[in-house]
């Protein structure tokens, strides 16, 4: 019977040491992101939402948007952020993989990049937005498009 219970011991203890291995390899390219709120962060934009104009290739436009101020925190990875009323989003709170943290440069606040209108028409030389009056959603299937008015 001893000789079981040392057998046993020495399973558990190789188990826990193959597990510790394992979780320092997947842990070398995790990072513990932590936001304050009021602190201010660039969102992921993705979907279908995000669309580039037509006659322009998704390799060049925008990956984030931004920058937003957190609002609140809603639980441990998710944050509510404050959004311009042209974003029109259904949902005000996002993951932490979506955010990325606003690095402002007090020296050189131009670096910031500006919030951007509705795709499309801020793209086109010339032309200010004042005010969108209506939204509206176009196409069929994967070929949606928002388009304002």
């Amino acid at each position: 019977m001893k000789a079981w219970d040392e057998t046993l011991e020495l399973a558990r203890l190789r188990l826990h040491d193959a597990a510790r291995r394992m979780k320092k390899h997947v842990d070398h390219g995790r990072w513990e992101t932590h936001f304050s709120v009021g602190d201010m962060v660039f969102l992921r934009i993705t979907g279908e939402k995000f669309q580039p104009a037509k006659g322009t290739t998704s390799k060049l436009t925008q990956k984030y948007e931004g920058p937003f101020r957190l609002k609140k925190k809603v639980g441990e990875v998710a944050y509510e952020l404050e959004l311009p009323h042209h974003m029109h989003m259904k949902h005000l709170v996002f993951h932490v993989i979506q955010l990325k943290r606003c690095r402002l440069d007090s020296d050189h606040p131009e670096r910031v990049e500006p919030l951007r209108g509705p795709v499309g028409i801020m793209d086109r030389p010339g032309l200010e937005l004042e005010k969108i009056l209506s939204l509206r959603t176009r196409g069929i299937g994967c070929h949606m498009r928002r388009e304002f008015l």
